[in-house]
């Protein structure tokens, strides 16, 4: 089956890209949110979306699950969690 141009954003372009934002779904499904925080704000430590150099379906889903955790963060937890703090930062001031 031929990849759709909307499935090859949002689920990635190879195998390993698809098989990483279903690893994701998982994870974010399995954890708290201040969890998925912990984890997403040292996953992000070198990179500025979940998979690929392009936000996908995992981003979207993490950004929903954590987006309250973070709004109730103090200026000392931000600081804290930094990357995870960017990162949502930096999705919501995406274009569209």
């Amino acid at each position: 089956a031929e990849v759709t141009k909307f499935e090859s954003i949002f689920l990635g372009k190879t195998e390993t890209h698809n098989n990483q934002v279903l690893s994701y779904f998982e994870l974010i499904s399995s954890l708290s949110s201040e969890e998925l925080g912990e984890l997403l704000n040292n996953d992000l430590k070198v990179k500025m979306f979940l998979v690929t150099h392009n936000i996908t379906a995992a981003d979207i889903l993490a950004y929903a699950h954590v987006v309250h955790y973070v709004q109730g963060l103090t200026d000392a937890d931000k600081l804290a969690k930094n990357n995870l703090f960017r990162w949502v930062d930096h999705l919501q001031h995406l274009p569209g």
